[in-house]
């Protein structure tokens, strides 16, 4: 069986268009797993590459709306690792990716990324999320990269390429069926990012895989298999103590929400909160009208400080006054001129009440300036 290929005057479209905008990924919700003897390091990663809610601008993503297109990877330990193969080894390794409902399969991809041309996205859109195996390409293989080698693909192609479940193993297909790169292919290394691609798929179902991958671990001097699977998941919060827990959760993705003070400067700081609920507490004088008030301050705890005169018998005692030297905070009025007839030792603050006797005639010889009678 031959890949669908679609063949076009490429030169001419990219005349008239551009290259379609890049896409940011974001981790998906999936739980992997891996033989026993897998090595530490080596991994499957399943990760959004685009969703679609239906308000896409073009009328050509239309019929994506409510799917997903998700790219998966075999995540490695060093840059030098090299992926050759997803395969089946007729006996126990396997190839499966399933899907609740179908795989897109766009009418100009086909069954490896070796179809997917960039000049084309701008004409057909949809062709961008196209269904595929691929091993390190994202699209076709540029110079001194590899396309991707298919063998037995006439025993497990078809159904795949009809948007149905992707099965190689040993009950459909012999030894060796899966997809390929010959050794040393550019594309078969992990690079900086430590993972390489191995198939994107269009689905608006449940997506489950598990693959038999061919490798050499970098420093290695020969290839090794080992089954990598993933399976989809649901993620939340699993925590009964967080109040957004959700029983039904899987897997936890770190979205636990525990409100309580998150200020550490708090009183009742709480290090577990992560999301605070304005019930942080700040002791201190509350008053505005103390001298110490804090207006950080939201419970009292009585230490605010008023300075003023605190003797009741003072002319300005003041009832909230608990501060202040007393002697210069009091005030007591009276008459202050020892010499006048009604002079108080008490009082520090002259009234013009002070009665002295004497002349009051400005002729007078015995005439005294101080006399009020």
């Amino acid at each position: 069986m031959m890949q669908t290929k679609f063949s076009f005057l490429l030169g001419l479209l990219v005349a008239f268009s551009g290259f379609s905008s890049p896409l940011y990924a974001q981790t998906a919700c999936f739980g992997e797993s891996s033989s026993a003897d897998a090595p530490a390091g080596f991994k499957i990663e399943v990760e959004t590459f685009a969703s679609f809610d239906g308000s896409e601008s073009s009328p050509a993503l239309a019929e994506l709306a409510g799917s997903t297109t998700y790219r998966i990877y075999l995540s490695t330990s060093a840059e030098m690792d090299f992926v050759s193969a997803v395969y089946t080894d007729g006996i126990d390794g396997e190839v499966s990716l399933t899907s609740s409902t179908d795989f897109y399969m766009n009418e100009y991809g086909g069954l490896t990324v070796n179809n997917i041309n960039p000049g084309l996205f701008s004409f057909f859109p949809a062709l961008e999320y196209d269904s595929h195996v691929t091993i390190g390409l994202a699209s076709e293989a540029e110079a001194g990269e590899s396309s991707i080698i298919l063998s037995g693909e006439e025993n497990w192609g078809d159904s795949f390429l009809a948007g149905g479940a992707l099965n190689i193993n040993s009950t459909n297909a012999p030894a060796g069926s899966g997809w390929s790169v010959p050794a040393g292919a550019t594309n078969g290394y992990a690079g900086d990012d430590l993972r390489v691609l191995l198939a994107q798929v269009t689905t608006d179902g449940e997506l489950n895989g598990s693959l038999f991958i061919e490798y050499m671990a970098a420093g290695a001097t020969e290839m090794a298999s080992h089954q990598f699977g993933f399976s989809s998941e649901t993620c939340g919060c699993d925590d009964a103590d967080a109040a957004n827990y959700d029983p039904s959760v899987t897997i936890n993705d770190g979205s636990c929400v525990f409100p309580g003070c998150t200020d550490a400067t708090a009183c009742n700081f709480d290090s577990g909160a992560n999301e605070d609920d304005g019930s942080c507490i700040y002791y201190g004088c509350t008053n505005i009208e103390a001298d110490n008030f804090d207006p950080q301050s939201n419970e009292d705890d009585g230490s605010c400080l008023y300075t003023g005169c605190m003797d009741e018998a003072a002319d300005n005692y003041w009832s909230l006054a608990n501060f202040g030297v007393q002697e210069d905070e009091c005030q007591y009025f009276g008459c202050t001129n020892v010499d006048a007839d009604n002079y108080d030792a008490d009082a520090n603050v002259d009234d013009g009440s002070c009665e002295v006797a004497g002349c009051l005639y400005l002729d007078a010889i015995n005439y005294n300036v101080n006399a009020t009678y």
